[in-house]
């Protein structure tokens, strides 16, 4: 069976993700929303979402190193040493080298730092969850979510003997057993890094699967697929404060829009089109009683009008053909393509540049929206080229010297 060595789609959804983590930090720290009171809690919002786009790199990359294993037809049992070396060799360099300006940020805006939390930075043991060993660099915030990542990639190998003895589906279920157990000792027994990483494991095995289902060509049923997808949609914008199940939410709609995008979704019958429509009406009627609840969401208001929208999306979802949704995925993905080739880089060296950027030019760039414009312009630029240079320059010939000298010593 031919398949493709990359898959662009996913290097555009890597792209998009990075390029929106970095407007929504852009926002978070400069606060440009100042110059339009009437919408800037709108435009606030909007780009709040950062902690959702982690997520879908968790089911990316979960995609990937298991679509790649698969395509190099790898015994990881046999080559367990050359998947760990290929691992540290691609997320390392970089990685260092992101830790080293953070470093050099945190001296140069005089944030204190502990030793202990500079120390775990850079072997992957920070993290933002309640339990963890330590909170992440101040200058390098995002950098919590590679401990889970480097978490994911040491399991894979040992998960591989099993996805080769039994089905890949029996192992996701496995996975959302075991997310779940470790989210409720998690947030009611003894939270810690190890629980707080695997909550959220079954993330990245759904991406695997999704993977598996594109080698195989897998045809998926659309008897329960879009009115499950608007179910999602609306649970996941309404649990605004019960954070596991906003984020498991979240992940399910992800998983649910990538599975119809990689695999052929057979046409649905008048009666699965009712079913759906019913399917969704519920999940819309459930978040709206959800809104009535305080502790659940913050802003209530707001997403009765969202939930009203979602309706009317639901009624013009239900009647497009699967191939022209897909169409519409393809072409809005299509611009972040190249942008995917860099994101690592672009989402490990973002916030110490934009933290420095604000900390020499935020007083004039408040004086007005001309030289915030300007400020951020110069910002995106610059994080852009440096993102480039590191990882298409000096990461490839890193990488090319690093094998070299593994294979001199092996």
């Amino acid at each position: 069976m031919k398949v493709q060595l990359k898959i662009f789609s996913i290097e555009a959804i890597r792209g998009f993700a990075a390029i929106y983590v970095i407007i929504g930090h852009i926002v978070l720290l400069y606060n440009p929303q100042n110059f339009f009171p009437q919408i800037g809690f709108l435009i606030k919002t909007a780009f709040s979402f950062g902690h959702q786009a982690v997520i879908l790199f968790f089911i990316v990359s979960g995609f990937s190193i298991h679509y790649s294993t698969q395509l190099k037809k790898r015994n990881l049992q046999k080559t367990k040493k050359e998947y760990f070396f290929s691992r540290w060799k691609r997320l390392y360099p970089l990685f260092f080298l992101s830790l080293i300006l953070s470093m050099l940020v945190l001296y140069m805006i005089q944030i204190p730092s502990s030793n202990l939390r500079n120390y775990l930075s850079f072997v992957f043991l920070t993290d933002i969850s309640k339990g963890s060993f330590s909170d992440p660099l101040p200058t390098n915030f995002p950098i919590w979510s590679l401990s889970y990542e480097v978490l994911y990639y040491l399991v894979y190998p040992f998960l591989w003997v099993y996805i080769s003895k039994y089905s890949i589906q029996k192992i996701f279920f496995y996975s959302i057993v075991l997310s779940i157990v470790a989210s409720l000792i998690s947030s009611f027994c003894y939270p810690n890094h190890l629980t707080n990483v695997f909550q959220y494991y079954w993330t990245w095995v759904a991406g695997a699967w999704i993977a598996d289902m594109k080698l195989k060509n897998t045809k998926v049923s659309a008897k329960y697929f879009k009115g499950s997808i608007v179910f999602c949609l609306a649970l996941m914008l309404t649990l605004e404060n019960v954070f596991i199940l906003r984020d498991w939410f979240w992940a399910l709609f992800f998983v649910l829009i990538l599975i119809s995008y990689f695999s052929k979704i057979e046409g649905s019958t008048q009666k699965q089109t009712i079913l759906n429509f019913t399917i969704g009406t519920l999940g819309i009627l459930f978040a709206f009683l959800v809104t009535n609840i305080e502790s659940a969401v913050f802003h209530p208001v707001l997403l009765r009008y969202l939930l009203v929208g979602i309706l009317f999306f639901m009624l013009f979802f239900l009647v497009i053909p699967f191939h022209k949704f897909q169409k519409v995925l393809r072409v809005s993905l299509y611009p972040f393509v190249s942008i995917g080739s860099f994101s690592y880089a672009l989402y490990i060296f973002n916030w110490p540049i934009i933290l420095l950027f604000k900390y020499y030019f935020i007083s004039w760039a408040e004086l007005s929206f001309l030289n915030m414009s300007a400020l951020i312009f110069v910002n995106f630029a610059f994080i852009f080229l440096l993102s480039w240079v590191l990882e298409m320059k000096l990461q490839q010939k890193i990488s090319a010297q690093l094998s070299k000298m593994y294979v001199r010593f092996n």
